[in-house]
């Protein structure tokens, strides 16, 4: 009886432990997606005047390639916000044909910067591996898998 009782409550401490945690998770959830709201309705300012710059450029000279730059950073960053949106579930998922290879090779930049120098990448990604998904959970799943194998 007194075994029973004692293994009762330890289960009882752990499910509180594990409806803690989850609440946790829901509450960064939700402030992740509240702040992905307000940096979206930035990037809208970004691009959009952006490409209002564009209008009044020639194409081909520095000003407009810079502003070119601006442009594609402030939409991968529209890309994160998504990523953001989806992962605290505010946002419904699209399936769209992917390319795994772009995805992949942009991982593949990130997982650079934060590896030492003395540690070399080598792949070999065709960039022609296309499926149906959802570009920001597959990205997500890459960048979960890489940490997995990390610590391998």
């Amino acid at each position: 009886m007194i075994t029973e009782r004692k293994a009762a409550e330890q289960e009882k401490k752990r499910l509180e432990a594990q409806l803690l945690q989850s609440q946790k998770m829901e509450a960064i959830g939700n402030l992740a997606g509240g702040i992905a709201h307000d940096f979206n309705n930035i990037l809208a300012g970004v691009i959009g005047f952006t490409e209002l710059l564009q209008a009044n450029l020639k194409r081909g000279t520095k000003a407009f390639n810079y502003s070119e730059q601006v442009k594609k950073a402030g939409l991968r960053a529209s890309e994160l916000v998504l990523q953001i949106l989806t992962f605290s579930r505010q946002t419904k998922t699209k399936i769209k044909p992917v390319n795994i290879g772009i995805i992949a090779n942009e991982v593949i930049k990130l997982i650079r910067s934060t590896l030492p120098t003395t540690i070399e990448i080598h792949h070999d990604i065709s960039d022609n591996l296309i499926v149906s998904g959802n570009p920001a959970q597959i990205h997500q799943m890459t960048m979960f898998m890489n940490g997995v194998l990390m610590h391998c």
